[in-house]
């Protein structure tokens, strides 16, 4: 602004007052264009409800133990489950699924052979989370076939 400021009451002349943007002007715009932003971003619909059909947690959770596999058979374990037993632990286990599972296993099967295969098993050709009930299947047709080979059972 130039030449003299407005005039005052008393006749004389007041300086002219010069605004500029200043940073707490330019701080407080800021604050208010954000304000609005987010004010705006929180208008909208409510979130969908879940679709018909869909279960709460926990309705439907799985069986506690393998399925096919009677409840609290010691065979009833995983790879993990498997390497926790102790020796005897796994000839029991053995010897209870070959009981079990006569179409699968012979009744003579060699509980020997088939806790070696299912112990040597995990984590070669088998990873930790299948059920022990699998490998042992697997492992009396191992010990089938070796007595096939060697001729020591009956066919």
């Amino acid at each position: 602004m130039t030449g003299p400021g407005k005039p005052v009451a008393n006749g004389s002349y007041a300086a002219p007052v010069h605004r500029s943007a200043g940073p707490t002007t330019t701080i407080a715009a800021l604050l208010a264009t954000i304000a609005l932003i987010l004010a705006l971003g929180a208008c909208g619909d409510d979130p969908a409800p879940p679709p018909e059909g869909v279960p709460a947690a926990g309705v439907n959770t799985p069986p506690a133990g393998t399925p096919g596999v009677p409840e609290g058979a010691p065979y009833d374990v995983d790879g993990t489950g498997w390497a926790k037993l102790g020796k005897n632990e796994k000839f029991a286990a053995a010897e209870a699924f070959i009981a079990a599972n006569p179409g699968r296993c012979d009744a003579d099967a060699d509980v020997g052979i088939v806790t070696f295969y299912v112990t040597n098993s995990y984590g070669l050709d088998f990873p930790p989370d299948i059920p022990a009930a699998d490998v042992l299947a697997e492992g009396c047709d191992a010990a089938r076939q070796s007595g096939e080979e060697t001729g020591s059972s009956a066919p």
